[in-house]
């Protein structure tokens, strides 16, 4: 589980939360904040700065890791390197 803040391991600095599929480097985590919990996926190309994975291909590996609907239904962070995705799990109270 991921909580932000001071000190915290960053999940991509992390070797248990990245994955390489076919050229693509995932990192996932659970992801807890004071008001939610959180599905969180960053998928960025290899061998390539420029350019980002297809989306439909990272819609498919999310998928895998448990994120359920369609990129539509995620919040979506689409940078000039990579794609965030991040969908809520929990609510805390």
């Amino acid at each position: 589980m991921y909580r932000p803040g001071p000190g915290a391991t960053i999940p991509g600095d992390d070797s248990r939360h990245v994955a390489v599929f076919d050229g693509i480097r995932v990192v996932f985590s659970f992801t807890q904040t004071k008001a939610a919990r959180y599905r969180h996926l960053s998928a960025s190309l290899t061998d390539r700065r420029d350019a980002l994975p297809n989306p439909v291909v990272v819609q498919e590996i999310a998928k895998e890791y448990g994120f359920t609907g369609t990129l539509l239904d995620w919040q979506a962070d689409i940078r000039s390197t990579h794609v965030a995705l991040l969908q809520q799990v929990a609510t805390i109270v």
